[in-house]
């Protein structure tokens, strides 16, 4: 791969896959350094069955397949999923389907930074859920107690 595009995906943390066969498929980028520690730098010189590898991905090798069948341009895009890594801390990762120039390309992608935000912004969407039901249940108290002291007013 050309050195400016190798350059341009490595902080980007993504490998970049071509397809070989129907689940091989061979890294045609610089393997980032949680891809070395998940499957190791011996693995990733030939061709690699990426289902093999991240089980998960077999979910999508339909959809992906249809999708590079049609030729589209655009992205498919796969659910996040998490991967253990050497020390048992948890990768989130996110593949994408590419047809591009005849050729059918799988890009996987650490989403750590956007699987972060979206485990924080569900923990505050809970935390908000939470205290509203605390609120109500209050102010339903509240109003039992009201309406018994009218009660016994009369």
């Amino acid at each position: 791969m050309d050195d400016l595009l190798a350059k341009l995906y490595q902080p980007l943390e993504i490998a970049i896959f071509s397809k070989e066969a129907y689940s091989s498929f061979k890294l045609r980028s610089q393997a980032p350094a949680w891809l070395i520690d998940l499957v190791g730098e011996k693995k990733l010189k030939t061709a690699c069955y990426l289902d093999e590898i991240f089980p998960f991905i077999e979910c999508f090798l339909p959809d992906f397949e249809q999708h590079w069948d049609n030729q589209r341009l655009n992205p498919l895009l796969s659910d996040i999923w998490i991967e253990n890594s050497s020390n048992n801390e948890e990768i989130p990762l996110e593949a994408s389907a590419i047809w591009l120039d005849g050729a059918s390309f799988i890009l996987i992608q650490n989403s750590g930074k956007k699987y972060r935000e979206h485990v924080a912004l569900l923990q505050k969407a809970r935390n908000n859920a939470l205290t509203r039901e605390i609120v109500e249940s209050g102010v339903d108290r509240c109003k039992l107690k009201m309406k018994r002291q009218r009660e016994a007013m009369v």
